[in-house]
């Protein structure tokens, strides 16, 4: 699937053929495996772990347009960011087929 960076250390991955709760799931396997990895240091110093937030956007309930799926997807990221910066967030609530956001 396609990933590009959107500006900075923002990146968007697109899922095509992902929707609804089944988006959030692809999201949650991101940000744990991120979560669960260890970086070793090129330079030799101690290993680190890292966390990501994700905001997520689902075609149409979301946006139709590159630009309204973009900045739903950025809307979400920002509130994840500002929960704890280790967690999905959806869109909006429909985003996950009436289920609540992550």
């Amino acid at each position: 699937d396609p990933v590009a960076r959107l500006g900075g250390d923002v990146f968007g991955v697109l899922l095509p053929e992902t929707t609804g709760a089944r988006a959030v799931d692809a999201a949650e396997k991101l940000r744990a495996k991120v979560q669960d990895e260890v970086f070793l240091a090129t330079d030799g110093g101690a290993a680190a772990r890292l966390t990501v937030s994700v905001g997520l956007a689902c075609y149409p309930v979301d946006g139709t347009t590159p630009d309204e799926l973009t900045q739903s997807a950025r809307t979400a990221l920002e509130t994840a960011q500002a929960l704890n910066h280790n967690k999905v967030m959806a869109a909006s609530p429909r985003t996950v087929e009436g289920g609540p956001t992550a």
